[in-house]
C-alpha cells in the first residue's frame, strides 16, 4: 500500500479492479467478491498494521465490514501518533524546541 493513501481509496482500487477483472477475464471472476479483495488488501498492508492484520488473519470467519472498520481505526490511531510526533518536532512559537510536551512550560511561568 502506498504511502499515504487511506483504507478507503486502496479499497475503491481493489473495488474497480476487481470488476474490470472480473468483466475482461470471466475465469478471474473470483476478484471481484469482496473477501478476495480484502484479502489482497490485507497482504498489502504496511508493516504498521502487522498487529491487526494477523488478528483479523486469526478469526475463524472473515467479516469484510467489521474488518475494514479494524483497519480504518488502526489507521486512525496510526494517523494520530504521526501527527503527535509531528506537532512535538517543530518550534513551539519562542523559537524553542519543544521537546518534551509533558515537561514543557509557557515562558511566564519559567525560573
Amino acid at each position: 500500500m502506498p504511502a499515504g493513501v487511506s483504507i478507503d481509496e486502496v479499497w475503491t482500487h481493489l473495488s474497480k479492479l476487481g470488476r474490470k477483472i472480473a468483466s475482461t477475464q470471466p475465469d478471474m471472476a473470483g476478484l471481484s467478491k469482496p473477501e478476495r479483495r480484502f484479502q489482497a488488501l490485507l497482504q498489502a498492508l504496511p508493516e504498521d498494521y502487522t498487529v491487526i492484520r494477523d488478528a483479523i488473519d486469526a478469526q475463524d470467519t472473515r467479516d469484510v465490514e467489521r474488518g475494514l472498520q479494524k483497519l480504518q481505526e488502526k489507521e486512525a490511531q496510526l494517523r494520530a501518533v504521526e501527527t503527535a510526533l509531528w506537532a512535538g518536532q517543530h518550534k513551539n512559537g519562542r523559537g524553542q524546541r519543544c521537546t518534551n510536551l509533558a515537561t514543557a512550560r509557557p515562558a511566564a511561568h519559567r525560573s
